[in-house]
């Protein structure tokens, strides 16, 4: 599994591809931040929501699929804890069918300096 290493107080840029389906159908996009109880087990829905992150879509260049940016600020990510947290993404289609989806597994560490 692939874990994604980020420093308390940095800027947090998650690169989410869209891998299957028009990205173009998407009308909204959200993705939030849970907090791993247990590390290596993804949280479930009746956790508490950690941090949410600001979601801008990217366009497809060269070969990197169309997809989006997922961003949480400097100063949010300096609010949360070390420890490991998982990234849940939702995305509502124009028909208002929802597709989620849950990214690896991102780790706060405290910061050195």
């Amino acid at each position: 599994m692939t874990v994604w290493t980020y420093q308390r107080g940095e800027t947090v840029v998650l690169a989410l591809d869209a891998v299957i389906g028009d990205p173009a159908l998407v009308t909204a996009a959200s993705v939030i931040l849970k907090r791993a109880v247990i590390p290596d087990r993804i949280p479930g829905e009746s956790e508490p929501d950690a941090a949410t992150l600001t979601v801008e879509p990217r366009d497809a260049s060269g070969d990197i699929p169309a997809g989006w940016f997922a961003t949480l600020s400097a100063e949010d990510c300096g609010e949360l804890a070390p420890g490991a947290y998982y990234a849940g993404l939702s995305l509502t289609l124009v028909d208002g069918a929802v597709v989620k989806g849950t990214s690896p597994r991102i780790v706060i560490q405290e910061a050195v300096a």
